[in-house]
């Protein structure tokens, strides 16, 4: 079974290639073995962190410490309605590609999990990598919500989102 919590980066990858060609209903399956957390088992959502500008700025909460500022660059793929957003430093990233709606951007975009077809606007994917010494880790985001509050020359906004 293909292992979909990498969707989101190769869907950064091609995104003004074009939509991705879903090539079997068993990348839509999510991993049996693969349990979700219940709501009263996660932990509570931190409260967001100030933000800095040029900068994205990350606050965490549970078993993994994913939080950090890093440089952070944008990109819009007008054809596709995409724009891609990462930042990190060598060896982790955290990526968020957000399906913007017909005309002004600004606005709330739910955020779901990763399938093979890009979502309908509006829309956010969110995935971070870790690579490390020892171990490489992948999380992509199942829920949340994405708010993008300034849309030109520069971007701004916020997330919440519980990772798996």
């Amino acid at each position: 079974m293909k292992d979909t919590r990498w969707l989101p980066l190769a869907a950064l990858a091609v995104a003004c290639a074009g939509q991705p060609e879903a090539s079997d209903e068993s990348q839509r399956t999510p991993d049996p073995e693969m349990r979700m957390s219940t709501v009263e088992e996660l932990p509570p959502r931190p409260p967001y962190p100030n933000a800095r500008r040029g900068l994205l700025v990350t606050r965490s909460a549970g078993d993994y410490d994913l939080e950090g500022v890093w440089q952070a660059s944008a990109g819009v793929c007008e054809e596709t309605g995409i724009m891609e957003i990462y930042a990190g430093p060598a060896g982790f990233g955290i990526a968020l590609l957000l399906r913007m709606p017909d005309g002004d951007p600004v606005g709330r975009y739910p955020v779901i999990a990763a399938a093979v077809d890009l979502p309908d606007p509006p829309a956010a994917l969110i995935a971070v990598q870790a690579f490390l010494e020892q171990d490489a880790y992948g999380f992509q985001a199942y829920d949340g919500e994405l708010e993008l509050s300034e849309f030109g020359n520069r971007v701004g906004g916020r997330f919440t989102t519980t990772l798996r």
